[in-house]
């Protein structure tokens, strides 16, 4: 099973962030890293009085054992670990790790949605995502760079602007 995660970070040592999480995730029993995205500056969505983010998204093997439910509390232990404090809403973290993506499923619940819910809104999700597998489709068919297509968004190297 695949599974598409998206980490971010605008506190203390983003990209340092990111790595430490990266090796988090790959520490994880039966979770293997197959492919990362570039890690990108991000301007600030929903709350813009912060600093801009580094993000990145990552393609995730996963065992059969695993399910999105036990790989999101895997995920909310280790931004936990990390120093991850929830202090309103979009606010500035240290580490972010939103599961995206979990294979084709799809899942409504008071404790996890997937797809994401605002994965098709979100340039610093779907810029990596493309980079990562520019074939992929959504549980709907549809694919990042679709989504993309219908964003006000702004890539400049390794740099995402989103109205």
């Amino acid at each position: 099973m695949l599974a598409y995660i998206s980490l971010g970070s605008n506190l203390g040592h983003p990209r340092q962030n990111l790595q430490e999480a990266n090796q988090r995730v790959n520490q994880l029993v039966g979770v293997e890293i197959v492919r990362s995205s570039k890690v990108y500056k991000t301007e600030p969505q929903d709350f813009k009085g912060q600093s801009w983010f580094a993000n990145q998204v990552l393609e995730l093997k996963i065992r059969p054992d695993w399910t999105p439910f036990s790989l999101l509390e895997s995920l909310l232990v280790i931004e936990e670990q990390m120093g991850r404090v929830r202090e309103f809403r979009w606010g500035p973290r240290c580490i972010d790790l939103d599961l995206l993506l979990y294979g084709q499923e799809i899942i409504f619940s008071d404790r996890l949605i997937l797809p994401h819910p605002r994965i098709k809104k979100r340039a610093f999700i779907l810029v990596p995502l493309v980079d990562i597998d520019p074939s992929l489709k959504f549980p709907d068919g549809g694919s990042p760079e679709q989504a993309l297509n219908s964003l006000d968004y702004r890539l400049e190297y390794k740099t995402i602007w989103q109205a």
